[in-house]
């Protein structure tokens, strides 16, 4: 019987905890499978920054508005600023705000992000 009951346990359970998987961030590290454990932006810059990776968002569970720029700041409670061409800006407010500073990751098929400013988007550039 106690077999029996820790079986059904163990599949409420799992079940039950499937749904948690998946988290809005992810820490993105060099050569490491993305870790999207982390539901506070706060949190997850600072591991980031403690491992040298980035902050990013989970595709599957966050999106970024459309025709946003490059980057965007994410506070508590999901809150986004999309209004960061670079991301030297966007990191130091982010850590004034205590969120996150994450590429945007949506923008529209065949519609691109505006340029930095001081960027030439027609410039050559050379392949070596």
């Amino acid at each position: 019987m106690s077999t029996r009951s820790n079986l059904l346990i163990a599949a409420f359970s799992a079940v039950y905890s499937f749904g948690a998987l998946a988290a809005p961030f992810c820490v993105d590290v060099t050569g490491l499978p993305q870790q999207c454990y982390f539901v506070d932006p706060n949190s997850c810059r600072a591991e980031a920054t403690r491992q040298r990776g980035q902050c990013v968002a989970n595709v599957n569970e966050l999106t970024t508005p459309p025709r946003s720029q490059a980057f965007c700041l994410v506070t508590a409670g999901n809150a986004m600023s999309c209004t960061y061409p670079d991301r030297a800006a966007c990191d130091s407010d982010s850590v004034r705000f205590k969120g996150a500073c994450i590429p945007s990751n949506n923008t529209p098929d065949g519609v691109k992000s505006a340029p930095a400013p001081g960027v030439d988007p027609y410039q050559v550039k050379r392949p070596y």
